[in-house]
Order: C-alpha cells, then structure tokens, then sequence
C-alpha cells in the first residue's frame, strides 16, 4: 500500500520562506503588516508546497462551521434542484458547502433531519417548502443563527427569519382563466396536497366567476407526484367523461395526469387541455409541449442564500421577497 503523503502545515511554508509562523498567518489573513516582497514569498511557497488550510482548523479559529443546512422535501423534482443549483452557486462563492437533506415529503423524517441540523454542525439553515405544522417549525428555526424559508412562511415570523416565495396561490386562478377563453368549460383540478388551503379556493373562486361548475366533485388533492398526478387525473375522468381541461398543480403531476388521459384513450388538447406548474426542463421534452407557470427557482435559490450570508453577517431586518409567476403557453393548451 502506498504510503500517504504527509499534509503540508504551516511550519513547512514558514520554514521554506525562514520567516515566523506568525508571519504566515498574517499573509493567509490579508494583514497589512508584511512587506510585500515577503507576501510573495510566502505566497509563493504555499503555491510551490501545496499548501491547503486544514478546514478543522479555520473552524476552531473561526468559531464557524462553513456549512449550509439545506432541507428539501424532494430532490428529483426539478423545482427543488434548481432551487438547491442556485444556493450552491452563491455558497461556492462565499467558500462554504452545502449539507443537502432530501424528506421525501415526509414532516416526520423532515423533523428528523432539522432536530440533528444544530449549530454545531451548520451555520446557517434553508427550509425549502416545509411539511412541518407552524409551532414545530417556529420552534426549530428559533435555534439556528440563520435561518431562510422557501415557499413557507409562519405566524410572528421571528424577527431575522429571511422568506423567499413564489406566488403559487395565483396559479389556479390564472389557468382556469386562460382555460375559459380558450373555451374550455368543464374543467377539472388535480392540486398539491400540502398547497389545498392556498390552491382549492383560487380556483373555486375563478371557475365560479367563469360561471363553471365547481362542486367537490371537480377537485381533487393528492402528492406532488407524477404518481399523484396520474390517480388524481384518472379518478377526475372517472367522475366527469366530459371533462375538457384539467389544471394540475406542478409539472410532475401534469406528466402524470398526461399519460392518464392518454390511457383513457383521449386526445391533448383537442380532448382535453392541460395545464402543470413550475416549468421545468421536462415541460419542454413532452409531446405535446406543456403549458406551465415559470417561477425562477434558480434565482429564488439565489436570493435565499444572498440573504441568509447577509444575515450571518449581522443584518437583522427582513422583508418577504416575492417571485412573480409568469403562464407560458404550449400545445398542451394552446
């Protein structure tokens, strides 16, 4: 077995230069009290050593872990890999990493997962759509040092609590009114489960005021899932043969209900329309083309991160940050 090479301290870069330990260190910590010529010897030293600062020790020094937490309910939607792509560009940036948790929409893993989340492990917590009850959250978040929601929010918000969202709430609506001037009279919802208190009377409210019927039977809730989807659409067209659009709740639950409508040997969109939400790369692949709402999840990943680094540096103040929603129109209802 190969023996493995000893780690480059310090002491080796200040006995490559003959200068003082101390020396070293104030050309790492960017000091004004070093000559210019010797900054570049060490720096030269370091470069031709190979120098690497021990992580464990910049922690000690700094009383600072340089991780983010970052807890999502499911990595394979889209939504949330483009959240997480954009925390991590901006955490790279601040030379720190990401600690990822994936839920799997469960509140009692997600619960889990937040309790082993403390401060001695991260520095700074991003809560992407949490399942968690508002008394269990508050409670949590109430430990951290720094703390960013997304897509939730709770009652007396603590102060220093960063919120980042997107209005969801208008995407029922804004669909049943494309939908109903395109035509479409009778038309079915398959929404989020844990958006229903948002979601169910957004489009209640739009379908009555299109003068459509809008009883229970029209509406269903189910996962985010293009498993959730799929049941959700084929129950809908079990109730309602004459159904001529369906409104889902996020671009999974659309492929899913896709292939329903499908296997129920109807046509999209000469059939039935069919709107999603989120517009992730697979809204594009489909055939026919999905109509979706675009959020810039990249950007809210962004934003939340920007802010959760200001907060670690002493900013206490906060407004919510909202992210518009935008319906792009495709085949799938033109």
């Amino acid at each position: 077995m190969a023996k493995r090479q000893q780690q480059i301290t310090l002491q080796d870069v200040a006995d490559r230069v003959g200068v003082s330990l101390m020396t070293v260190s104030r050309v790492l910590n960017n000091t004004d009290r070093v000559s210019e010529a010797t900054r570049q010897q060490v720096l030269q030293a370091i470069q031709d050593l190979g120098y690497r600062p021990s992580r464990a020790a910049r922690s000690l020094a700094s009383h600072k872990t340089f991780l983010l937490g970052v807890v999502v309910p499911d990595i394979t939607n889209p939504f949330f890999a483009e959240v997480v792509r954009g925390i991590e560009e901006v955490a790279w940036e601040h030379e720190y990493s990401v600690l990822l948790s994936n839920t799997r929409d469960t509140p009692e893993q997600e619960h889990a997962i937040l309790d082993r989340m403390d401060t001695s492990l991260i520095d700074g917590l991003i809560s992407c759509s949490s399942r968690l009850p508002a008394d269990v959250l508050h409670a949590i978040v109430a430990r951290q040092k720094a703390v960013a929601l997304i897509n939730r929010t709770l009652p007396d918000m603590p102060a220093g609590i960063i919120s980042v969202w997107s209005r969801q709430e208008q995407r029922p609506g804004l669909a049943v009114e494309h939908l109903v001037r395109g035509g479409r009279r009778r038309i079915g919802f398959a929404g989020l489960q844990h958006r229903a208190a948002l979601h169910v009377p957004s489009f209640k409210a739009a379908a009555q005021a299109a003068g459509l019927d809008s009883d229970d039977s029209w509406i269903l809730v189910a996962p985010h899932t293009w498993a959730g989807g799929f049941e959700s659409a084929r129950q809908l067209l079990d109730y309602h043969p004459d159904m001529d659009a369906l409104v889902c709740g996020n671009d999974l639950m659309a492929l899913g209900a896709m292939r329903a409508i499908h296997e129920a040997g109807r046509s999209i969109p000469a059939d039935i329309a069919l709107t999603g939400g989120d517009d992730t790369v697979l809204a594009r692949q489909v055939e026919p083309p999905l109509t979706t709402f675009r959020t810039n999840s990249y950007a809210m990943g962004c934003t939340a991160a920007g802010l959760l680094f200001e907060r670690l540096g002493g900013r206490e103040d906060f407004e919510p940050v909202s992210f518009p929603e935008e319906i792009v129109i495709r085949a799938s209802a033109p």
